[in-house]
């Protein structure tokens, strides 16, 4: 077949194939391959990031606009694209784009927690302001999220924590959290140690076992005097 006889619409129909398939794949590359440049750690890596506060309408408008707006300049694009032949070519610049966008945000976040690069920081001591259970799924392991009242910072700030101890942790309590940096941006907790249990907790205990040490010597006395015949 003479290649000067092929269609112009099989032409667009080849390029929008490999448009439509090589970005992904590029992006696959880019996962597989940087998840082997450095050898993973053991020690968990856990992110620490602030709770987000709804302080007023626009906040919250802020936080869900993406995912609400997103699927509709996505549709409306499409119909566009399908009556302006020159706009499905943009949208395949788009969609290239955005293919190796996410792959170099990968490779960023991958190599900004690799262990050779992540900078040790002080412990910080926390207080364990409630916790909530969280299922495992594809996203992650689940565990236990903590939300947290760090020492010397203002806002909260929360950590999924999959160690099998966190689920005994009860609110009130304080732990210290062993941190880390990454190397452009983040702050990751490695580990943790149970520092003080919440006093509520241990209280009552205190209480019921001096009460049944002063009992014994309130009634010695009386049981030694011998009865009386």
């Amino acid at each position: 077949m003479n290649p000067l006889d092929v269609s112009p619409a099989e032409v667009l129909r080849q390029r929008g194939l490999w448009v439509g398939v090589l970005p992904p794949l590029a992006f696959m590359a880019v996962r597989w391959g940087v998840g082997r440049l450095e050898p993973r750690s053991e020690a968990p890596l856990w992110p620490i990031e602030p709770v987000p506060v709804m302080a007023s309408t626009a906040d919250v408008w802020a936080y869900f606009a993406p995912w609400l707006l997103g699927p509709l300049l996505l549709i409306g694009l499409t119909w566009l694209a399908r009556r302006r032949g020159w706009l499905a070519a943009w949208l395949g610049v788009l969609w290239t784009l955005a293919w190796l966008g996410g792959a170099a945000g990968l490779a960023a976040r991958d190599l900004n927690r690799a262990p050779s690069q992540l900078q040790p920081l002080p412990t910080l001591t926390a207080e364990v302001l409630a916790a909530r259970g969280v299922a495992p799924s594809t996203h992650g392991a689940g565990g236990v999220e903590w939300y947290l009242k760090l020492q010397g910072v203002e806002l909260p700030q929360r950590v999924r924590v999959d160690d099998a101890r966190a689920a005994a942790v009860q609110p009130g309590a304080k732990v210290e959290l062993e941190r880390v940096r990454g190397r452009w941006w983040g702050h990751f907790v490695r580990g943790f140690t149970l520092r003080e249990a919440a006093a509520a907790a241990g209280a009552p205990d205190e209480a019921s076992a001096t009460a049944a040490a002063s009992a014994p010597a309130a009634a010695g006395p009386s049981a030694s005097v011998p009865a009386s015949r």
